[in-house]
């Protein structure tokens, strides 16, 4: 079983193709694009960690979405915009406000909002997040962006996304945090 990362599709939010300037002519373009590009890399025996804002209005309305996209496991990390219903009604795996995984080696913290400060919280190495959109990230050392502006709509694979940032960033371990 694979496992993928993306955050804020705002599914039935007209008003977000304006604001982030995305591709979509309509609401009713934007879910339908949004789940041929999730279906074209998630299997059904997949699990995905969507970390936050999924939708928007109705919560049955976004549970037909929901049902629509692959993946035997489906968390929410829950976003700004989720509201209660959404988050007990749509039939995610599991609902939370940050998670904390062990991927490749290296401890990552699944949250909405980015980390504010230059060192991630104890314990961790890299802070992935959504909530900012397509604006640029602050503190990239540490943080990662999955909004779905910024990675094509597409959930990522979480392995390698960790792989690549450590590889970029030249950091091996959470000794790179500690003073000298």
């Amino acid at each position: 079983m694979r496992q993928f990362v993306i955050s804020d599709h705002h599914f039935y939010h007209a008003r977000i193709i304006e604001l982030c300037d995305r591709p979509f002519t309509d609401v009713v373009q934007m879910n339908s694009q949004m789940i041929t590009a999730w279906n074209s890399v998630v299997t059904p025996e997949d699990e995905v960690f969507h970390i936050g804002d999924f939708g928007f209005g109705d919560p049955s309305q976004l549970a037909v979405i929901f049902r629509q996209l692959n993946g035997a496991r489906k968390h929410l990390i829950r976003g700004n915009h989720d509201r209660p219903k959404m988050c007990t009604q749509v039939g995610w795996t599991t609902v939370q406000t940050q998670l904390t995984l062990e991927v490749g080696g290296h401890r990552v913290l699944l949250v909405h909002r980015p980390w504010q400060d230059d060192v991630p919280p104890s314990n961790v190495e890299i802070v992935i997040h959504g909530h900012i959109h397509n604006r640029p990230t602050r503190r990239a050392h540490v943080n990662i962006n999955v909004s779905a502006e910024v990675v094509n709509y597409l959930p990522i694979l979480l392995d390698k996304l960790v792989h690549d940032h450590m590889r970029v960033w030249g950091w091996e371990s959470p000794e790179r945090f500690t003073e000298v």
